[in-house]
């Protein structure tokens, strides 16, 4: 009973952190617990490998948003992109991968965009422009 009572403690206190967040996020203030760009990284990037793809999203536009111009914008554009992907919104993948290799063409993550985007514009039937995206 004491583990349980623990585990229930634990997730009330994450729901209530997630809920100062996106509250945060509604009004246009951000949380104290998470006003630093590698912490509204992590909520998103937990988030995504929860497979909660629209809470990530959520997440890495507030980090968009609020850190534009940080080291982690161009790795976090891209998930936006794998989290479109995950929910099997193609079009929407290919157009988030497009803004990594627009946005941020010198980064690690602008060659893995273009791929993505590739395989992505496939899933949509556009092969041609599939093609002309991995030759690039």
């Amino acid at each position: 009973m004491n583990s349980l009572s623990q585990k229930l403690d634990d997730l009330q206190a994450n729901m209530d952190r997630r809920m100062n967040v996106l509250s945060g996020q509604v009004t246009g203030t951000t949380s104290p617990s998470a006003s630093t760009p590698s912490d509204v990284y992590r909520l998103a990037y937990n988030d995504f490998q929860a497979g909660k793809f629209d809470l990530a999203i959520v997440g890495f536009r507030n980090f968009m948003t609020q850190f534009p111009k940080s080291d982690l914008a161009s790795q976090v554009q891209f998930y936006i992109g794998e989290c479109e992907y995950a929910r099997k919104d193609y079009a929407d993948a290919a157009r988030e991968y497009d803004r990594v290799a627009r946005n941020f063409p010198k980064s690690d993550y602008a060659p893995k965009a273009l791929f993505k985007k590739g395989v992505a514009l496939q899933q949509t039937g556009k092969g041609e422009e599939a093609v002309k995206t991995f030759k690039a």
